[in-house]
């Protein structure tokens, strides 16, 4: 069963960590006879250390009779279950697992590109406004006829479509993204780096990965503190109002943002550059991962 994330995500990490006690090992509990005889993260059925598995646990019901089948020791505490009971479990509960999983990630994404939208909004104007004093320009288009010209509207508006927001209808996405020169953009994928950059129709398109702890560890804390005012700060933000945090997550945007421009810049349409910024792009993803994990 999933925990109410709708409502927790938004509280403080204070309260979700020492308060809730969201982020300790209890995905999974086995009970013998109704009665407790281990809980802790159990890989074989909540899946690898993610951030997700904090918003669902897992209870495995079983009689005594299959103390054996479960590894259960003498003195009846701590399970080792064999591998064929975790596989007939997992046939089990794989797809209701899958199924919060999704509805999980759902929110989160949308939750992130809700969160931000102020500063986002900031960033993407400002990134836009300032283009035209870099040294170096972004790859400029050869004229074009009008016939030539309402054909990139047309599909200027379709891609505009794919980044549709929750609560935007076609028209003012397309108006959205036909003012912005920056894109950003919000995508929930296990298996993806923690940023990627596409150049399309004339935009920098980034994509930020709400599944790696980049997210969740940095970006998503800092989107909190941007809604703490003075008046109202809680004690892991004190001394941080609101406007300050603003101004610090707008930067954290503008860096994110310039590192896309500058790959749509050095790589252009050359397949070997892209493949090697790709190359970097998943290696730096995956050493920032590995060094923040579990911190």
């Amino acid at each position: 069963y999933a925990l109410p994330f709708e409502n927790w995500m938004k509280l403080p990490r204070k309260v979700l960590k020492n308060d809730l006690q969201i982020f300790e090992s209890h995905s999974v509990s086995f009970m013998r006879n109704d009665r407790e005889v281990h809980i802790g993260a159990v890989p074989e059925l909540s899946g690898k250390i993610h951030g997700d598995n904090f918003w669902f646990r897992l209870q495995i019901d079983f009689a005594g009779e299959l103390d054996e089948a479960f590894g259960v020791a003498a003195n009846k505490q701590g399970v080792r279950p064999k591998k064929y009971v975790y596989e007939l479990i997992k046939e089990k509960i794989s797809e209701d697992i899958a199924r919060t999983r999704e509805t999980i990630q759902q929110f989160r994404a949308q939750h992130a590109d809700q969160g931000s939208r102020k500063s986002l909004n900031e960033a993407e104007t400002r990134a836009s406004e300032t283009d035209g004093l870099q040294i170096r320009q972004l790859p400029a288009p050869a004229p074009r006829t009008p016939v030539e010209e309402q054909a990139l509207q047309e599909a200027l508006k379709a891609f505009a479509v794919t980044l549709k927001r929750a609560d935007e209808t076609d028209d003012e996405v397309f108006d959205r993204v036909k003012k912005s020169k920056y894109i950003t953009v919000f995508k929930h994928d296990t298996y993806w780096p923690f940023y990627h950059v596409e150049y399309r129709f004339e935009r920098v398109v980034l994509t930020i990965n709400t599944a790696h702890p980049f997210f969740t560890k940095l970006y998503e804390p800092l989107t909190k503190l941007t809604r703490v005012s003075p008046n109202n700060v809680d004690d892991e933000a004190e001394g941080s109002p609101g406007p300050e945090n603003s101004k610090l997550l707008v930067a954290l945007q503008l860096l994110l943002l310039s590192l896309a421009r500058t790959q749509s810049l050095v790589c252009g349409e050359d397949p070997d550059k892209q493949q090697i910024f790709d190359g970097f792009r998943r290696e730096w993803s995956n050493s920032l991962q590995t060094h923040l994990i579990n911190y």
